[in-house]
């Protein structure tokens, strides 16, 4: 996912130089991917946060680890 959100800007800015995309799809991508952005640097800094807190201890069997 995150090589997703890092390369999707950059795909799209060439698309719309290129004359691929429109302007109105290039907007809608970035301001997806701004809108998201936060969202994915919140998840790395709680999957990375030692000790995890506890309101998120129901999700941690999702990722492959004991409960």
């Amino acid at each position: 996912m995150t090589l997703v959100k890092l390369l999707t800007p950059l795909f799209s800015w060439v698309g719309y130089n290129n004359h691929e995309l429109s302007g109105n799809y290039f907007a809608f991508e970035m301001g997806l991917d701004l809108v998201t952005l936060p969202f994915l640097i919140s998840y790395f800094f709680w999957f990375f946060h030692k000790p995890r807190p506890d309101n998120f201890v129901h999700l941690i069997g999702l990722f492959g680890q004991k409960k």
